[in-house]
């Protein structure tokens, strides 16, 4: 859900879910964009994911 979010932060402050996201890459140990992106796709489908999340990560 983060990555299909993908928040970033503005200049207000509003909500950021870059910090969030790197964790979970961390953790799951993936290793490149097409991974996370595979993740992803397992639980949306891969035509609805936002553009911004395929450059974010």
């Amino acid at each position: 859900m983060k990555c299909m979010a993908a928040r970033i932060s503005d200049a207000i402050g509003g909500q950021n879910d870059v910090p969030d996201i790197v964790f979970l890459i961390q953790r799951l140990q993936l290793k490149s964009a097409e991974a996370v992106l595979d993740v992803v796709a397992q639980y949306y489908p891969a035509a609805r994911i936002p553009v911004r999340t395929q450059y974010l990560v």
